[in-house]
């Protein structure tokens, strides 16, 4: 019989327990869920910087090009027109 009561002790013991063990693993489970949730934001935000200062060299690259190729043009139509000069002449 004491056995019986030492053991619903026991359990009304672990009862009483039982709410501040749920809280620690809910603090736990809070912490490590914050933190992953920092490190996909701090990877979206340098993913998101890189990704804009590539654009903007892209589009420098792009822009350059397009001026090559129109310099390119220029002389060509200079090439040209002094070739058939000299034809003509």
């Amino acid at each position: 019989m004491q056995s019986a009561v030492r053991m619903n002790l026991q359990t009304l013991q672990a009862y009483k327990r039982f709410p501040l063990e749920l809280q620690q693993w809910l603090t736990v489970s809070q912490r490590y869920t914050t933190e992953v949730t920092d490190t996909v934001q701090g990877i979206s935000t340098d993913l998101t910087a890189w990704l804009n200062t590539n654009a903007t060299r892209f589009e420098k690259y792009v822009d350059a090009i397009i001026l090559m190729i129109s310099a390119v043009k220029s002389w060509q139509a200079l090439i040209d027109f002094s070739v058939n000069r000299k034809s003509k002449c």
